[in-house]
């Protein structure tokens, strides 16, 4: 089966000699994520993150899934751990369960487990192209010693914006760890995670972010319900089963004819109505755009600011995210990408339809290896 970017990557050998034509790095999926990496060969603060991870994971387990008398489903949560996602988990809940893995993450040594190299700033050199770690250090960025890498198909002159993905390790059902390094000006278009949430340290340099909140299917019936909307019963259905057409960087594709479509994605707001969304759109709210530098930590949950879209800065970025539980086609987790199609006014907020969409032609994120981190 032909990946998105293995199919770039082969459409293109006819202009490569002999000695370029060698095989693609393998693109991130849901299935060949790597498996965890020897703990040995991890640096301390990224030791004790997982171990503060799988803490957190337990509690999230005993308070939320299990009663205390239910012993044989205490048995079977512990085997199945959280592959059902966490939608149905309070959100206070979650935000009190997983607050000590924020507090980890603010403690990771993004210098010491990156071997990242420090700059003096104002160097001269016009290679020097620094970013930030926080406490006005500037280091080298660390996206062109990945290995192996990117496609020459994608590199536009001396930079590229092919985002690329480190595995750190993954608990299968639980949790999985990862860094994601973009180049300058790279983005990670518009996508969700399903009933997942996501804790988030920037290592270095900064992006602009855009996200949404996802309206409750129960706010939504209200909020059509009131004067000046359509009636409730026009807006009932349920929207949340991902679009057969999709595509993104955890899915393949097996004709040419999708990827042609992953070349023409763009909407007019004019083409997509409430009576004309395709199935798997996404009513949200709370708009939201802002900037974060390292060491800043984030976090999203299943409906608080669950999709998102990044565009690095001038000098690139790199981020270590925490998914629980991880990306899993098999239990409907599977990542989509969406396109903000309409806006509808509804009581004193926004509310915004979003479709989904196949992924789009310019984007890239392919896996690789940067010192204990990721495979080639």
């Amino acid at each position: 089966m032909t990946t998105i970017d293995q199919k770039c990557r082969i459409d293109l050998n006819y202009n490569l000699t002999d000695a370029e034509r060698q095989p693609p790095p393998t693109p991130l999926t849901a299935t060949n994520m790597p498996t965890d990496n020897d703990s040995g060969s991890l640096h301390p603060s990224v030791i004790s993150l997982m171990e503060c991870i799988e803490l957190s994971v337990q509690s999230l387990l005993k308070s939320n899934f299990v009663s205390s008398e239910d012993k044989q489903g205490a048995k079977q949560n512990q085997t199945k751990g959280l592959v059902n996602g966490l939608g149905s988990v309070n959100i206070d809940a979650l935000k009190s369960d997983l607050e000590p893995v924020l507090q980890s993450l603010r403690k990771v040594d993004a210098e010491g487990m990156l071997q990242l190299q420090r700059q003096a700033s104002g160097s001269g050199r016009e290679e020097d192209c620094f970013v930030g770690i926080g406490n006005r250090i500037q280091v080298a960025p660390i996206h062109k010693k990945i290995i192996p890498p990117p496609p020459a198909c994608w590199i536009e002159g001396d930079s590229h914006r092919c985002v690329r993905y480190l595995h750190v390790t993954e608990n299968p059902g639980r949790y999985s760890v990862g860094i994601f390094v973009f180049p300058p000006g790279a983005s990670i278009p518009l996508h969700d995670h399903p009933e997942m949430c996501v804790l988030s340290r920037i290592l270095y340099g900064e992006l602009s972010v855009k996200s949404y909140d996802i309206l409750a299917e129960k706010e939504r019936k209200q909020e059509y319900s009131s004067p000046g909307h359509k009636s409730a019963q026009s807006h009932s259905k349920t929207v949340e089963k991902s679009y057969s057409d999709n595509k993104t960087w955890f899915s393949t594709i097996t004709s040419t004819l999708r990827r042609q479509l992953s070349n023409n994605t763009r909407l007019s707001s004019d083409e997509i109505s409430e009576a004309t969304a395709p199935e798997g759109a996404k009513h949200v709210i709370n708009k939201t755009t802002k900037i974060i530098r390292a060491p800043d930590v984030t976090s999203l949950f299943p409906l608080q600011g669950n999709l998102h879209e990044f565009t690095a800065g001038k000098n690139g970025a790199a981020v270590l995210d925490v998914l629980l539980p991880p990306y899993d086609f098999d239990h409907d987790r599977d990542c989509t990408f969406y396109q903000e199609a309409s806006l509808c006014r509804s009581g004193n907020s926004d509310v915004y339809l979003l479709v989904p969409i196949p992924q789009p032609g310019e984007f890239h994120c392919i896996s690789g290896k940067y010192l204990d981190f990721g495979e080639e």
